[in-house]
């Protein structure tokens, strides 16, 4: 260890009176690569759970559409062979 090391460097008056400058910890670049390509998957995984639900709502809409569609169809070719 130099003289330019240590707590004792830290102790010193002139050293004291100004922020203490700390290295910004080091962090894997694909870490970080990792962790926003994590994030994007789960965004995109929402979005196609809402659209399949929206395409859920949508089918059964339709459906009901053809029910109601083939009821009324049955009343008129029952009146019409009446």
């Amino acid at each position: 260890m130099s003289d330019w090391e240590g707590d004792h460097d830290n102790s010193h008056p002139l050293v004291r009176c100004q922020e203490r400058i700390e290295e910004a910890a080091k962090t894997d670049p694909s870490e970080l690569r990792i962790l926003e390509l994590e994030n994007k998957i789960a965004s995109l995984d929402d979005r196609f759970t809402r659209l399949e639900k929206r395409m859920d709502d949508q089918e059964l809409a339709m459906n009901e559409r053809f029910v109601s569609l083939e009821q009324l169809l049955i009343r008129v070719v029952s009146k019409l062979s009446a």
